[in-house]
């Protein structure tokens, strides 16, 4: 099964330029994650689910309590949580950072990651 979080909004300081340190940027998160739902299909039972509530939790608290200059190095970080559930499969996190570059919509990265 897939869970999709979409657009999670998150407000930290993120950048390597001079003007980025000194005030919160939005950042539009998008996650992507496989994972085995079988048992939490079979009992209906979210102990044995991939709790998208508490997942989006631990991505707000991450961002806001840790320091990245690069999305590339807080995307990797993320991936590296979210890698932590024994039931995820594969991943992929998309982070948005909006008004980051004149006459554009801003940039963004995309990571991935995939249990062997």
């Amino acid at each position: 099964m897939i869970i999709k979080i979409k657009d999670l909004s998150v407000h930290t300081i993120i950048g390597v330029y001079d003007w980025e340190k000194t005030r919160e940027q939005e950042l539009l998160i998008n996650v992507e994650i496989d994972y085995d739902s079988s048992k939490a299909a079979k009992k209906d039972n979210i102990k044995y689910a991939l709790d998208y509530y508490n997942l989006c939790k631990m991505i707000v608290s991450e961002v806001e309590e840790n320091e990245f200059n690069l999305l590339e190095t807080m995307a990797a970080h993320l991936l590296k949580k979210i890698a932590k559930n024994k039931l995820v499969h594969s991943a992929v996190i998309e982070i948005d950072k909006p008004g980051c570059i004149p006459n554009a919509y801003g940039a963004s990265v995309v990571a991935d990651y995939a249990r062997d």
